[in-house]
């Protein structure tokens, strides 16, 4: 399992208890705070699952793999030529 996965869950976790205690304190302020740390916690969550399946997938079929990175490159660098002849 990822770092990121488990730092998501985690703030994930304080976010929804911050955003509890504000509901109860009648403090909007900590519940928007909250609810930002919750959200920003799922994301760092997903990208860390995410790697975790790139990994797997890697480990997996490692050829395939490096043709997939192999085109990105190629995508990427003919995108960044473009750019460069604007």
């Amino acid at each position: 399992m990822d770092n990121n996965t488990v730092r998501g869950e985690a703030d994930s976790m304080v976010g929804r208890a911050k955003k509890a205690a504000g509901e109860l304190a009648g403090n909007p302020g900590l519940k928007v705070k909250g609810q930002l740390q919750e959200a920003s916690g799922n994301i760092q969550s997903f990208y860390g699952r995410t790697l975790d399946s790139v990994r797997a997938y890697t480990l997996r079929e490692p050829l395939r793999a490096l043709v997939i990175a192999a085109a990105a490159g190629m995508v990427l660098m003919q995108w960044k030529i473009r750019n460069r002849e604007r």
